[in-house]
Order: structure tokens, then sequence, then C-alpha cells
């Protein structure tokens, strides 16, 4: 349960104006501040998502024929028109051609080493002398517990050349990894101290279910925008404006992004999540649908949906973050391992 709520973190990124394509890095042993490992995360973390016609014929995920004029971030867009007709998700398809989709494969073969730019997926702990009198000892926050954390290679995002000293490596390995971390680092126990983790290579990460439904998303075909859908989001974002004091065309500007564009994409990252859920079998109202919509409410606190609307959520937020959220769930678990 606690990696799919870091999901839920994440999709509520995506929906919030933060960013156009934007993804959510874990952290990792950095050059700032010490926390408690959560989620798998490092502990030692750097604090510095007319329709009418009947479906077309689905095309396949990655199929490069898939274009466009332009897009927003991953996401294609769609020269498709905004419909009169509002979106339930029993009308899904009326609004778009969902992509095939057969799983993918998220790691490395066995026996492929670890280079620069590679993301990996592993475990740690660290020992350190924190007490001067010769004896390495576990220290707070330098550990994964076992959940596993994901680094990209070469990202500086871990102190010292923590990274570097994994490249060559395989999946299984076990490696010793020396650092020595900075005079100014946040936590003053290890500040300049040398540092010995012992890391285990969990996997070579080659690609997540969030850049698989990417992929999904951008071969699916748009047939139209359903209205209710691109009101809620015009209104979501002209209220964002409004309460940070500027027009909704001066937030698009800021952005560099056109507010048509945003929206499209925004809409189609709904509708594909959709469409994926009822092919599931698991959309709105669903058992699925039902249980994560609870683990988000309960993850921010909220007693109930009632209490997060008169705390703000809107409905299209809840439904955005819960619906992108399971169908990443159904692609992790069609992932081919």
């Amino acid at each position: 349960m606690k990696k799919k709520i870091a999901a839920l973190v994440i999709a509520g990124a995506m929906f919030a104006f933060s960013g156009c394509g934007s993804t959510a890095s874990e952290s990792a042993p950095a050059e700032s501040t010490v926390s408690e490992v959560t989620d798998g995360e490092s502990a030692a973390a750097e604090s510095s998502g007319t329709a009418e016609s009947a479906p077309a014929e689905s095309t396949e995920a990655g199929d490069e024929s898939a274009e466009a004029s332009n897009s927003v971030g991953d996401i294609i867009l769609d020269d498709a028109p905004v419909s009169d007709m509002d979106f339930t998700a029993e009308k899904v398809d009326d609004f778009i051609t969902l992509a095939s989709y057969n799983g993918f494969s998220p790691y490395a073969p066995e026996g492929t080493e670890v280079k620069m730019g590679d993301t990996v997926n592993i475990d740690y702990t660290g020992y350190a002398d924190l007490d001067g009198d010769g004896e390495v000892e576990p220290f707070d926050g330098g550990s994964t517990q076992g959940l596993g954390t994901n680094l990209e290679i070469g990202s500086q995002s871990y102190v010292d050349d923590f990274e570097e000293q994994l490249i060559g490596s395989k999946k299984g390995d076990q490696v010793e990894v020396n650092v020595t971390f900075p005079e100014n680092y946040g936590n003053t126990d290890l500040a300049g101290k040398d540092a010995r983790f012992d890391v285990t290579v969990n996997e070579i990460v080659v690609e997540t279910a969030d850049s698989y439904f990417s992929e999904v998303c951008n071969a699916s075909e748009v047939k139209a925008y359903p209205k209710n859908i691109w009101d809620e989001i015009v209104a979501y974002f002209d209220h964002y404006a409004e309460t940070n004091s500027m027009t909704t065309e001066e937030l698009f500007e800021q952005v560099g992004v056109s507010q048509d564009d945003y929206i499209r994409s925004r809409a189609k990252i709904l509708l594909t999540a959709h469409a994926i859920l009822a092919k599931e079998g698991c959309d709105t109202g669903s058992e699925e649908y039902n249980s994560m919509q609870n683990d988000f409410l309960s993850y921010y606190g909220f007693q109930d949906i009632e209490d997060a609307q008169n705390q703000g959520m809107t409905d299209l937020e809840l439904d955005y973050t819960v619906t992108y959220n399971l169908a990443l769930s159904n692609l992790e678990e069609m992932a081919i391992k």
C-alpha cells in the first residue's frame, strides 16, 4: 500500500500546475539533510495526466505512426474537436480509441552491466563511525529497509561518487560503496565523515508504468474531447490563476504552453486512463476504484469525499488522481518480469 500511496502523490502533482510532463524522482543520499526512510525512498534526501462514431480499429502502443503536430511534455496532442456531449465512464469509447497493450518489460536482461545514464533499483545500508571510536555502525536514515529505491546513474543526487561506483555492476551484485559526506552536510553527525554503503543492485530499470502509460496514451486517438471534462479543466485553471493573483493567460504564458494545448494533454491522459480501466473492468464505481479513492482520501487526511470537497478538492482532481493511478496499477501488474 505504501508504494500505491507514493504513486498517488505523483499523480496529484501531475494535475496541479507544476509543469508539463514532469516526473517525480525518488530521493536518495544527497547533500543536505537526513530524514527517516518512507516508501522505499532514501532517507538522506536532498532538501535543496461529435463523439457518436463507432470505435475505430485499435492501434498498437509504441506505434511510431502515431503522429501529431505538437505535444505537451511526453503527451502527443490530437487535433480533435470539443464535443457537445458529456463524458461518462460508460461512454468512454465514444471519445477515444484506446491503443492495444500487452504489457512491457521493465528491466534489462540478465547480465546487463550498469552504465552512465541507467536507472537502477537498489537497496542499501550505510555505516559510519559516529562516535569517533573506530567502530562503524548503521546510521539513521541510511537504509532503504529493503523497500528498494530508483536511482539514475549520473544524476548527482547521491553524495560523493556513490553513483559512479555502481557502474559495471549487474543485477544481484553486492557492491561496497565508500563515500565521504561533505563538511556542510545537514546531519552534523555525518558531516565530513567517511561512510560505507552495502548496496544490492536489484534491477536495471528500462521502462516504468508511467512511461508505458505515455506510450499507450500517444498511440491512442482522441475522437472528441467531452464538453464537461473540457469545461472542468478550464474552470480548474481559472481558479488556480485567480488564487495566485494572475489571469489564466498570464499563468500559461509563464509556463510557455498554450492553454488549449495543456487542456488537451490533461484531457487525453484522463480519457486514456478511463479507457484502460473500462477495458480492465475497474472503472468508476468498481471495488478497485473505490479502494484507490479511499487510499487517496486517507493518505491526505480526508474523512470522506465530502470532507475533501469542503477543503477545496474538486471532483475532477479526485477522479484524475484516482483514475490515473489505478490505470498505472493495472499496467504494473502486466509488467513482464
